[in-house]
């Protein structure tokens, strides 16, 4: 199975990039995996919809046939790192090609995106910023696989 995480925006801040690639290399240990930012040309004064309408057509351009689209949103469902694990195995064992999780922009995600998306997950009901959510996902997704192979590194 193929993963990758799609991010809309620039990760910004000095610590995040080597934070980041360390949990990269971490993961790539236990599958393939793939990070991509892409930078969507809006104006400061560009409308709310119109913003998400362009990261959304972004979005889906960058969509790979048969690849199933997870989004990670506020409104999607809950689950804990154990759930996490079983949901990441579960598309293992079902046979699933290719995913990629999704990280939508400051105003979300455009209605067509949304339509094309598997699923939603949420990371947490509180409000991170952009950068701690790439951050926090990657630790996720190795706890995950350090679940999936009874490492030490989760405890219960």
């Amino acid at each position: 199975m193929k993963l990758r995480l799609l991010a809309i925006g620039k990760t910004s801040g000095k610590h995040y990039p080597a934070l980041m690639d360390d949990y990269i290399a971490r993961i790539s240990r236990y599958n393939a995996f793939e990070y991509r930012e892409m930078q969507v040309a809006t104006g400061t004064k560009t409308p709310e919809a119109v913003q998400m309408e362009k990261e959304g057509q972004a979005i889906l351009k960058h969509m790979a046939p048969q690849e199933r689209m997870v989004l990670l949103d506020a409104g999607g469902a809950s689950l804990d790192s154990v759930s996490f694990s079983n949901y990441v195995e579960t598309l293992r064992e079902t046979g699933t090609r290719q995913v990629c999780f999704v990280i939508g922009g400051p105003y979300g995600f455009s209605p067509a995106v949304r339509a094309a998306a598997a699923e939603s997950i949420s990371l947490s009901p509180m409000t991170f910023t952009h950068q701690m959510v790439r951050l926090i996902f990657l630790e996720q997704l190795y706890r995950a696989f350090t679940i999936i192979n009874n490492e030490p590194y989760h405890h219960s």
